[in-house]
């Protein structure tokens, strides 16, 4: 078996050495060459969900058909009334007090089935609503971040006075993560404008929107998270 002399190993453990430390210094310098610089905007989700106009159309129509059914079943709650009460004018014992019993019993879980049937109906036809919003409000980020070049794109919300009567308010307004940021990271009213432009395409009265940088906004009005 061939022996390495120390001078030998002492070669190889210095070439390794020198191969191994090109090889990080390469690798560190192709990732410097292919690193993207950050740009961040900020939108406000509140604000868009409520000048989003078909969003709001949406959810306007669901209230409506919630207030239709909760018509319904007060209209089904007088009629228990009217058979409690026509059951209360009978005998105990007499076969109409067993009858008005009854369907009031009957009633009373028609009820009670309608409202457990209405609110699981609702609810998943709110979340509805909010999952495809929430997918196209995504859509017209990811769509306007591109076309600025912007890599981030975080949640936040525009300032609002606060009263230092009001603690939960000022607590909350202290939970900001961001204390400042320039107004012109703001990307609310062009990510919203995207969503009601296309909106309208949709249903044919409008052209489609024109992407454009956020223009610059004086720094006085500061944007907070």
């Amino acid at each position: 078996m061939k022996r390495w002399s120390s001078t030998t190993i002492g070669v190889l453990t210095l070439g390794l050495a020198v191969f191994g430390a090109a090889f990080v210094l390469g690798r560190a310098t192709a990732q410097q060459a292919t690193a993207i610089p950050t740009r961040i905007g900020l939108i406000d989700l509140d604000h868009i969900l409520k000048n989003y106009q078909k969003f709001q159309k949406l959810v306007e129509e669901l209230n409506a058909e919630v207030r239709q059914k909760e018509s319904d079943i007060r209209a089904m709650q007088n009629e228990l009334q009217m058979l409690i009460k026509q059951q209360q004018a009978q005998k105990p014992d007499s076969p109409l007090y067993a009858q008005y019993q009854a369907e009031a019993t009957k009633k009373r879980a028609e009820i009670e089935a309608a409202v457990a049937n209405a609110q699981r109906e609702f609810a998943r036809r709110q979340a509805a609503i909010y999952h495809s919003t929430y997918s196209e409000i995504e859509a017209a980020v990811q769509r306007y971040a591109q076309s600025v070049g912007l890599t981030m794109v975080i949640r936040s919300s525009r300032p609002q006075p606060v009263s230092p009567n009001d603690p939960q308010a000022v607590f909350r307004e202290m939970a900001r993560p961001v204390v400042y940021s320039h107004p012109a990271h703001d990307i609310t009213d062009q990510v919203l404008a995207i969503l009601n432009r296309s909106a309208q395409v949709t249903s044919g009265t409008r052209q489609p929107p024109r992407l454009g940088r956020p223009a610059a906004q004086s720094p006085r009005s500061g944007y907070r998270r």
